[in-house]
C-alpha cells in the first residue's frame, strides 16, 4: 500500500480554515511584520552610526527624523502606529507633517516625551478629508485618466513642497546642524524632500502607502515589468490581453518621462529656493533609499520580484487592539441579524457630492437588501433612507471591521 507520514505536523504548518482562524493568521502576520520592520529600522541605523559608546547596540536609541508632508489623512494613518511605536520603544522622533499628535485625543490618552512633532498645518488650507467632489470628476470629460491623475499629483506636489520646504521650524531644524541616525520619507507624488535628506546626510528609508509608483520602481533600479503588472493609472486586471499590455506599457514611460520632467523641475526650482542653489540632482538623491517600504501585499496585489531591500509591509497600519465602539454602532451591529454592509468611499472622497442619479440608485439598492448598512456621509442634509441605514459624518473604519 501507500506509504503514510505519520510524523506530527509543525505547529507553523497548521492552515487556518474557519474564519476566526483566518483572522487570528492574519494578526499574528501583522504583528510580525511590524516587529520585523523595526527591527530593521534599529539594525540599519545602528550599523550605519557604529560608535565606540559603552552602550550595545541593541540597547542604542537611536535620533529619527520622519518627513511626511502630505496632506492626505490617509496616507498618514498608514505611518502612525510605526511611528508611535518607536516612540514607545524610547526612540527620539522628530516628525514633520500636517497631523501633530498634540491636535490628537491620543496625546492625552498616551503622552509621548519622545516624540516631538513639527507641524505643516495651515488653517487656512487644511487637510486633504472630504476635498473630492465627485460631481467634478466628470468635468475632465475625455481626458485619459493618466492625464488626470498626474495634473492633481502635479497640483498635489507644489503645493506640498512650497509648505515644508519655507517652514520655519523646518528651516530652523537645518540651520541647527542636529544630527539623525535615520529619516524616513514618504515615497509618493515629489522627490522634494530629498533636499533634507541631503542636509541631513543621514540613511534613509522611504515608505508608500500603496502600490508602488513608476518612477519609484524606476528609482530602486527595478524594472517595470509592463507584460503582467498592471501599473498605477492603468486600473487594468491581470491577467491583460495584448493590448491591455499595450497600454500598460505606454501608461508606464508616459507617467515615468513627466514625473523626470515636469515633476522634478517643479521639486527641483522650490528645493533650490529655500535650500540652495548648488542642491545636488533630487532624483540621484532618491536613488540611494537604503529600504523601501511598501503598503501591499501579494495576497492582494498579485507576486512582484523585489530586491531584498523593498519589503511589503502591507497591513502594517491595523492595530490588533480594537477600541469599543461608539453605543449607537454597536447597537446596530449587534441588531445585524442578517449581516452588515460597510460603505466607505474613503477619507478624501466626499460621498454627499455623488450625482443623484447614482444616489438613487444606491438608495435603492440599500433599501432592497435584508443587511444592514453603514454609510460614511458628511453633511447634515441626508437623503430619505430605509430603517438598515445608519450614516455618520465619520467612522471608525478599523474597529467597525
Amino acid at each position: 500500500g501507500q506509504s503514510t507520514d505519520y510524523r506530527p505536523k509543525k505547529k507553523t504548518e497548521k492552515l487556518c480554515q474557519s474564519a476566526v482562524e483566518i483572522d487570528s493568521c492574519l494578526i499574528m502576520r501583522i504583528t510580525r511584520i511590524q516587529t520585523v520592520l523595526l527591527c530593521l529600522l534599529v539594525i540599519l541605523a545602528s550599523c550605519s552610526h557604529a560608535n565606540n559608546s559603552t552602550v550595545s547596540k541593541s540597547e542604542k536609541k537611536l535620533k529619527i527624523l520622519a518627513i511626511f508632508a502630505h496632506l492626505g489623512k490617509s496616507h498618514f494613518d498608514v505611518f502612525k502606529p510605526l511611528l508611535v511605536e518607536l516612540a514607545r520603544r524610547g526612540h527620539d522622533l522628530t516628525v514633520i507633517s500636517h497631523f501633530p499628535r498634540t491636535q490628537e485625543k491620543a496625546m492625552s490618552e498616551e503622552p509621548l516625551s519622545t516624540y516631538k512633532d513639527i507641524s505643516l498645518l495651515d488653517e487656512k488650507l487644511g487637510i486633504f478629508v472630504n476635498v473630492v467632489d465627485l460631481n467634478s470628476i466628470n468635468t475632465f470629460g475625455r481626458i485619459p485618466v493618466v492625464t488626470r491623475d498626474l495634473y492633481m499629483l502635479f497640483l498635489m506636489s507644489g503645493i506640498t513642497c512650497e509648505i515644508c520646504m519655507k517652514n520655519a521650524e523646518v528651516k530652523r531644524l537645518v540651520d541647527s546642524g542636529e544630527k539623525f541616525d535615520l529619516l524616513l520619507v514618504e515615497s509618493f507624488n515629489s522627490n522634494c524632500y530629498m533636499a533634507l535628506v541631503h542636509k541631513f546626510n543621514a540613511p534613509f528609508i522611504q515608505i508608500s502607502t500603496h502600490q508602488l509608483m513608476p518612477w519609484a520602481i524606476d528609482n530602486l533600479g527595478l524594472s517595470n515589468e509592463a507584460s503582467y503588472i498592471p501599473a498605477m493609472f492603468t486600473r487594468l486586471p491581470r491577467p491583460m490581453n495584448f493590448f491591455q499590455r499595450m497600454i500598460n506599457a505606454i501608461t508606464i514611460l508616459f507617467s515615468t518621462m513627466v514625473f523626470r520632467t515636469v515633476f522634478h523641475w517643479q521639486d527641483q526650482s522650490i528645493a533650490n529656493k529655500y535650500y540652495g542653489p548648488g542642491l545636488p540632482d533630487l532624483n540621484s538623491i532618491s536613488n540611494n533609499a537604503s529600504f523601501m517600504f511598501v503598503n501591499t501585499h501579494y495576497s492582494l496585489h498579485g507576486a512582484i520580484s523585489f530586491p531584498p531591500n523593498v519589503i511589503e509591509v502591507g497591513g502594517i497600519h491595523i492595530s490588533p487592539k480594537v477600541k469599543p465602539l461608539p453605543a449607537n454602532i454597536k447597537k446596530f451591529l449587534d441588531e445585524a441579524h442578517e449581516g452588515v454592509l460597510y460603505f466607505n468611499l474613503g477619507s478624501m472622497v466626499k460621498t454627499a457630492t455623488m450625482p443623484k442619479d447614482k444616489l438613487d440608485v444606491l438608495i435603492k439598492v440599500f433599501a432592497s437588501i435584508p443587511r444592514k448598512v453603514i454609510w460614511k456621509w458628511e453633511v447634515n442634509e441626508i437623503p430619505k433612507l430605509s430603517s438598515n441605514v445608519l450614516v455618520q459624518k465619520w467612522l471608525p473604519q478599523y474597529d467597525i471591521l
